[in-house]
């Protein structure tokens, strides 16, 4: 999955950057703000990890809003 797919998908949801990156801290993200916010605009990369985390930080804002548009995870 691509970081455009993940930064529509943030857009789409309506959270500001600060608003993600609060949830994906929450659930054991360990980037700053900063390179979170790089790797979407396509400045950088991350890990399998740390993607998988953003993906289930905004998963929970798509269920908690009753939508059904999960996000695929990556395999480890």
């Amino acid at each position: 999955m691509s970081h455009l797919r993940l930064e529509d998908a943030r857009r789409q949801l309506g959270l500001s950057m600060m608003e993600l990156w609060v949830d994906y801290f929450a659930l054991g993200g360990v980037l700053d703000a900063t390179h979170l916010d790089r790797y979407l605009r396509g400045d950088g990369e991350i890990g399998k990890a740390d993607r998988n985390v953003l993906v289930h930080a905004l998963n929970e804002v798509f269920h908690a809003r009753g939508d059904n548009h999960p996000l695929a995870y990556r395999t480890l």
